[in-house]
């Protein structure tokens, strides 16, 4: 990195010698030889950072120095946020702070510039590019010519697009995450529809960040008037911190190819100054200089993410049509329906609780789900089958449910972005990684009592349970730290040993058989680290060779050979574990993600969700067979343990969330099941589970039962109506009055509440509310959904039986 120039520096010197020093790197340029040299710089929330290039796109030299906070109203402001928010108060200190700005990145060039170009976000108005403007004169720099940065990546990103052709760009800053459609044509990129934004909060957990940002993304492209479908494909660029886990959640909640720009900080900088026919600008002014030197271009970005945004999930404006094996929630918790096998579901809007969907094996139909807290991330059976818990991320949570009769108990509470589970042999002790506290926290599972958290590093994520039970690892840093670590606890103490350090953004962690290694997958480096468990030391990092952000690792029964996929290969990586290194890849579908693999280790399958098809190969020769079409973007997958059946989750080619099951001995696919939501994981019982018994559902209280503290499932009379049809309202979690849910849903469908956002999000009193949309309504038959955001009850308003 060179030197950082200091807003106060003068160029004086290097116009009088004709010559620009690079420092740190003892490059000298002359003046006369810089033809064809541009500077692209980019203002972010603490930094100004350059870099030189060519034009060939060589990178000469970068600097970058501190962006000073300013103060405004009592407080400070970061310039990128000043600029979206300038009143005619603090006008003129803004001016003078952004001209500041372009000075000293002008600093850098040897002449005057002859053009300048200022990249922004997409939603900004006039007001902030009058603002620059006005610096670009105080500055004595040209006048400017502005790009929005969406239309600057994709430049950069998407430049091979054919006329016609629409991609997405989601673009993370530090302050909010932004999106925008755009079409390439003959000349440029053009913005299709409105641009998209969610607020980041620091407080929350990165990953439910991103899943509101995927649910975003999903509205901006339908208010576009377009279909997930029709995009090419999403790109993701910025400045701000990108979690490793964001290409797996834009593409299942989109079903749409989504990849990872090389250079995502650099992305609008590098497209703004590449070579491009330019855009509409004002007559530039020539500098006293140009005569002396090659033109030159300034190019500043204002990187994307200013202005106030509330952060909603939105509703899902996709067709889901029901079907006979559609899922119909009822609000109320199902009895009789320990089917063996359990997708979890992320509910569409913000304030609903998420759902389990159990599937009868015998039938492969969809029993009613299963309400559990919102925003679930996670879900965990015990070995023998009779219970699962799940965490809640929205409300630092942990739901038991009785599989046998398909009942919820008390919520845990746990630590803040419960999203990771690990479960002993014995099925006494589940642990779950607290994202958002640094910490475990560990659970009886006969008392269903939460112990004391166990301090992790930062990010704790996956959890694995060594095969005889005594430690559990956890992988720390995925999608945050660049050095990552795995914690090693003592599952008879519940202590924590020195961390290891593996490779950063560790996202997954198997073990030999023999428990005597355990090998950590890292997302950003594209490596397997080893680790002797007896010394808790690390190994030299196995590199798997062609590589691309892997993110799923599994193991043969035998323990002889690891299996990894990425999001942008065609291929499935091999690791001999008995010498560490990367055997020959395996050719399979595009954006191989889920594998699953038979008891008896002869056959692995693996979910393709670029091509819409499951992948089988023999473990033995590598040699892959004819793969199964499935109708959908597949993403994840569970064996039974007879290994006859394969059930997989995803999305389908509308958007909606559907499961689907693979005859293991044909080779063929059955119908596909609908889900009431997104998936975020499948699990099968150890046994396959029990055949559902009948049994006759309690009725739910109501009349004057109903008037009284209610749990979940009381029927608290009429919810209004929608579309004509009369709805009722029902507690899902916690317990309540019905006085005091009627007056809250009351407040929300007032006129007079201030709600947010496509999904109609409103928060009062403790209490957050949001809608469905009239697609999700139709498929699951919930309207609208109220929970306390502690998560101690919540209720929902559905379509009343006749």
């Amino acid at each position: 990195m060179a030197r950082p120039i200091r807003a106060d520096e003068s160029r004086d010197s290097d116009r009088t010698s004709q010559k620009c020093i690079a420092p740190d790197r003892g490059i000298r340029w002359k003046a006369d030889k810089m033809s064809g040299w541009k500077l692209s710089v980019n203002i972010g929330d603490s930094t100004v950072a350059a870099v030189v290039v060519v034009d060939n796109g060589e990178t000469l030299d970068t600097v970058e120095f501190p962006a000073q906070p300013l103060p405004i109203n009592d407080g400070t402001l970061s310039l990128r946020d000043a600029l979206s928010g300038t009143t005619p108060d603090n006008q003129g200190v803004v001016i003078r702070a952004c001209a500041d700005a372009l000075r000293a990145v002008a600093a850098r060039v040897p002449a005057a510039p002859d053009r300048l170009v200022l990249t922004h976000p997409a939603g900004w108005g006039v007001a902030p590019l009058t603002v620059l403007r006005q610096a670009a004169a105080e500055a004595a720099l040209p006048e400017p010519e502005f790009l929005a940065a969406p239309i600057a990546a994709a430049r950069r990103v998407a430049a091979d697009r054919a006329p016609g052709d629409t991609v997405a760009v989601l673009d993370f800053g530090h302050r909010a995450v932004d999106m925008l459609v755009v079409r390439r044509t003959a000349a440029d990129f053009v913005a299709v529809g409105t641009v998209g934004s969610v607020h980041v909060d620091d407080a929350e957990p990165q990953e439910a960040t991103v899943r509101r940002a995927a649910f975003e993304l999903l509205a901006t492209v339908t208010n576009a008037g377009l279909e997930p479908s029709q995009l090419a494909a999403v790109h993701v660029i910025g400045e701000g911190t990108i979690p490793a886990t964001t290409p797996d959640v834009v593409r299942a909640t989109l079903g749409v190819e989504t990849r990872l720009a090389p250079d995502p900080a650099m992305a609008a900088v590098l497209g703004a100054a590449g070579p491009w026919p330019p855009v509409a600008a004002a007559p530039r002014r020539r500098s006293r200089l140009a005569g002396l030197v090659a033109i030159a271009a300034v190019v500043i970005v204002l990187v994307a993410g200013a202005g106030a945004y509330l952060a909603t999930r939105p509703s899902r404006d996709t067709t889901a049509p029901a079907t006979a094996a559609s899922a119909a929630t009822s609000g109320v918790p199902a009895v009789g329906v320990a089917a063996g096998v359990y997708v979890l579901t992320l509910a569409d809007t913000v304030a609903l609780p998420g759902s389990v969907t159990p599937i009868d094996p015998a039938t492969n139909a969809a029993r009613k789900p299963i309400t559990v807290g919102s925003k679930p991330f996670a879900i965990v059976v015990t070995p023998d089958g009779k219970r699962a818990y799940v965490a809640n991320t929205g409300v630092d949570t942990v739901t038991p449910i009785d599989l046998a009769t398909g009942t919820t108990a008390t919520p845990i509470k746990v630590g803040a972005a419960p999203d990771a589970f690990g479960m002993t042999p014995d099925g006494k002790t589940v642990y779950v990684s607290n994202a958002g506290a640094s910490s475990v926290t560990p659970i009886d599972t006969t008392s269903n009592t939460p112990g004391k958290p166990i301090r992790t590093d930062e990010h704790p994520g996956v959890i694995a349970i060594s095969p005889d039970g005594r430690t559990a690892y956890v992988a720390n840093g995925g999608g945050v730290e660049d050095i990552g670590t795995v914690t090693p606890i003592d599952t008879a103490t519940n202590t924590a040993g020195p961390s290891i350090t593996v490779g950063s953004q560790p996202v997954a962690i198997v073990f030999t058989p023999d428990g005597r290694t355990a090998y950590v997958l890292s997302w950003t480096l594209g490596s397997v680290t080893p680790i002797d468990t007896a010394t808790r030391t690390a190994r030299p990092a196995i590199k798997l060779t062609g590589a691309v952000q892997p993110k799923v690792m599994t193991i043969t029964p035998d323990g002889k050979t690891i299996y990894v996929t990425g999001d942008t290969s065609a291929a499935v990586m091999a690791i001999d574990t008995a010498t560490n290194t990367a055997r020959r890849p395996i050719s399979v579908g595009s954006g191989p993600d889920a594998i699953a693999i038979t008891p008896d280790g002869a056959t692995a399958y693996v979910a393709n969700y670029a091509s819409n098809d499951v992948t089988p190969f023999n473990v033995v020769t590598g040699l892959a067979r004819a793969s199964i079409p499935i109708g959908m973007h597949p993403t994840f997958m569970a064996m039974t343990a007879n290994g006859e059946t394969l059930y997989v989750a995803g999305i389908g080619r509308d958007g909606s969330g559907i499961a689907t099951v693979i005859d293991v001995r044909t080779g063929k696919a059955a119908a596909p099941i609908s889900l009431p939501g997104t998936p975020v994981a499948i699990v099968v019982t150890p046994t396959g589970g029990p055949a559902p018994h009948a049994t006759t559902a309690a009725p739910a209280a109501t009349g004057a039962a109903a008037t009284g503290q209610g749990g979940p499932g009381t029927i608290c009379g009429p919810g209004g109506s929608f579309d004509g049809r009369a709805t009722e309202l029902v507690i899902t979690t916690g317990t309540l009055t019905c006085q005091v849910a009627q007056e809250v849903l009351a407040r929300y469908t007032s006129p007079s509440t201030p709600k947010q956002g496509s999904a109609g999000l409103a928060e009062f009193d403790g209490w957050q509310c949001g809608h469905q949309s009239v697609a999700q309504i139709d498929a699951t038959g919930l309207v609208l959904g109220c929970g306390r955001a502690d998560g101690s009850a919540a209720f929902v308003t559905r379509i009343a039986t006749p």
